[in-house]
């Protein structure tokens, strides 16, 4: 089981950013664990870290949305399907 957040915490997104980067920074390993932590959107919103010499991997990649990452020395390099940018919509059908 990921840690969570503790019930009824919320963090803005400033914080959220700057105590994942006080984690990475202190050495500690950015892993899928420690991605969970913010997972809940509503509760813990990252928008744009970089993440170096970390085990991080696509599953905490793909349960903690972040708009921009910069990855460098990853140990298990996420996977282009979760890179990629999305599709767009499909164009509205003319009947």
């Amino acid at each position: 089981m990921f840690p969570r957040l503790l019930p009824g915490l919320h963090l803005p997104t400033e914080i959220c950013e700057k105590l994942f980067c006080l984690i990475h920074d202190d050495g500690l390993d950015i892993s899928d664990e420690t991605a969970a932590v913010f997972s809940d959107p509503d509760r813990s919103r990252l928008r744009s870290v970089s993440v170096r010499d970390a085990t991080i991997g696509d599953k905490g990649l793909r349960y903690t949305p972040i708009a921009e990452i910069l990855c460098k020395g990853v140990r298990s390099p996420p996977s282009s399907a979760l890179l990629a940018s999305p599709s767009p919509p499909p164009p509205p059908s003319s009947s």
